[in-house]
Order: C-alpha cells, then structure tokens, then sequence
C-alpha cells in the first residue's frame, strides 16, 4: 500500500516537457519511501473527494474539469506542494493501486499545476462600475467651505473602484 502514494502527483493535468523515461527499481523505490507519508495527509483525500479524480485508481491523467476543479481546491494544492517539496525525480512511476499500473512522471505533473492552473482558470475581474444617473450637486451653507459634502447615493459606486485582483491557483 505504501507504494500507493505516488498517484499524489496525478493532481495535474498534461506535461509536455516531463521526461517520457521509466524510473530505474532503484529510483522507483526511493520515491515511494519519500512520498509514502502522504497517505496520512487529510488533504490526499480532500483533494480527491474535491477534485472528482481518484489518484489512488488513476488509470490516466486527469481531465480539463478535474484539474480546473484541482486548481480551485485548498487540498489539492497543499497536496502538490507537499508533494513538490519532496522533489520528485523525473521519470515515470507504475502507480502500483491503478488498475492499469498508469505510469507518470510526478516530476513532471507537479511542476506544471501553476501553470496549467493559470492557463485553465480564468482571472477573476470584478464587474465594471455602472455610472450613476441621479446628479451629484454640492451643498453649502453661507460662510462655509465651498467644497461639496455629498456622498454616493446607496448603490452607487465610490468614486474609485478597486483593482481586479488575480485569484490564487
């Protein structure tokens, strides 16, 4: 079972640069033992149940809709960064719980979850401001300031709008 961990990195979507080479025995196991605590962090589970892909039962990679699911989940990302962080070698693995062995370079899958993330999630922009209709006309009593004391009507936009902001893969 410890060798199930290697389907953590299957949270990504396609990699064109990853190495297409199979891992040596050697190198395979070492990965395994690296990756194996991983089966007890809550967010393996999390990101599966989150993102529709069963990492454990890969069979492939997963798809466009799960890796945008993948890139809007909290489990999903701390999954591939704890995965990464363990630096993974590049080279393909069997993932020994998938019914086909699916073979994937975690490598290669974990160092493209920002960028697919940020090449299939969209930037949040905020809706523009709808001028207002109703006429903004200045107050003054005799002997005050001459600058204008009005505010915006309820449900109108101040005068200044804040900056689109990126969402965060």
């Amino acid at each position: 079972m410890k060798f199930a961990v290697v389907f953590a990195a299957a949270a990504i979507a396609t990699v064109s640069a990853a190495s297409n080479e199979v891992c040596i025995p050697k190198v395979a196991g070492e990965t395994f033992a690296k990756l194996a605590p991983i089966l007890g962090n809550p967010a393996l589970e999390g990101c599966a149940t989150d993102s529709t892909y069963s990492m454990l039962q890969a069979t492939a990679l997963p798809t466009e809709a799960q890796t945008i699911k993948m890139c809007g989940s909290q489990n999903c990302i701390k999954l591939i960064s704890t995965v990464a962080a363990l630096n993974p070698p590049d080279c393909k693995i069997a993932i020994p719980t998938s019914p086909t062995q699916f073979q994937m370079n975690i490598f290669g899958l974990v160092s493209s979850f920002d960028s697919d993330c940020k090449r299939l999630v969209p930037v949040a922009t905020p809706a523009p401001a709808k001028p207002s209709s109703a006429p903004v006309t200045p107050t003054s009593a005799p002997g005050a300031s001459s600058a204008p004391t009005t505010a915006p009507s309820p449900g109108t936009p101040s005068a200044s709008t804040p900056a689109p902001t990126k969402v965060a893969c």
